[in-house]
């Protein structure tokens, strides 16, 4: 298992939601057809402990539904919550890869194209990402939220360095700080957990 993941709920506690709801339908019905005559009627007999086996049953029945309910909700959940991650990561490793690639041809390029390459990817892809945080956060909860985050906010602040070095007419300057916002994206796509 990876850090950060949970365990798989074992087989009895996938079970036991579905196993409540029949045992709730038998003890119930068991219970019901201990009523010989409706309830309240003068001549309301029945069978010992068919009270308790209706009442019973209908609340094993109900709390067995809830659970089911309870279980399938949480699936879909850490279904969208793994998908939301998992196409986050995907953008980020996009934005590496740019940032990557304008580093590596960063000692070729005057400071006013450094800039203005920087500029695409700050207002571009990075802008998306970044402002798609809060949704992030909703989707997949604060723990993965803040272990990826934490490199995504970081590069975004050292690629904004980075673009005001260049911008300032020191393009070797904003170089280092476009390597340390690299770094900071490979930390976001392997995070802690």
């Amino acid at each position: 298992m990876t850090p950060g993941t949970t365990a798989p709920p074992s087989l009895a506690t996938r079970l036991a939601p579905g196993v409540l709801v029949v045992l709730g339908v038998c003890a119930g019905a068991l219970g019901a057809s201990g009523f010989h005559h409706p309830i309240g009627s003068p001549d309301a007999d029945r069978e010992p402990g068919s009270m308790a086996l209706f009442l019973g049953g209908s609340l094993a029945l109900g709390i067995g539904g809830f659970l089911v309910r309870v279980q399938r909700r949480r699936g879909a959940e850490q279904g969208a919550s793994t998908s939301a991650k998992r196409e986050t990561l995907e953008r980020v490793a996009h934005i590496r890869d740019t940032v990557r690639s304008l580093y590596e041809r960063m000692p070729e390029l005057d400071a006013a194209t450094a800039a203005n390459e920087l500029s695409g990817i700050i207002e571009g892809e990075l802008f998306d990402l970044t402002s798609s945080s809060e949704e992030f956060l909703a989707r997949v909860g604060f723990k993965d939220y803040a272990a990826i985050w934490d490199g995504v906010a970081t590069g975004e602040r050292l690629l904004a360095r980075a673009w005001s070095m260049c911008t300032d007419g020191f393009p070797d300057e904003g170089r280092g700080e476009l390597g340390h916002a690299l770094a900071a994206f490979e930390r976001a796509l392997s995070p802690r957990g």
